[in-house]
């Protein structure tokens, strides 16, 4: 036979010591909805700003450096 004097009933709040209303749902989904505009926002008005002249610069200048060897986007050794 069980004591029902020893039950404790408690509404969910109660138990949990906070409440329901999905408001932490709301902020996460909105940051992360800005921070996904935000970053591709700033890839894409840099990508839209850079003009041709800037692409064949900086392919000639990597050319030239790999022709020269004076490229450092290998391994650079100390000569042993």
């Amino acid at each position: 036979m069980t004591d029902e004097s020893r039950i404790i009933h408690r509404t969910t709040d109660e138990a949990r010591g906070g409440e329901t209303s999905n408001v932490m749902r709301w902020v996460l989904a909105i940051s992360l909805l800005a921070a996904i505009l935000l970053l591709s926002a700033i890839w894409i008005f840099g990508a839209v700003s850079q003009d041709d002249t800037e692409d064949e610069a900086n392919v000639a200048t990597r050319q030239a450096e790999a022709q020269d060897g004076t490229s450092t986007d290998s391994v650079v050794g100390d000569g042993n």
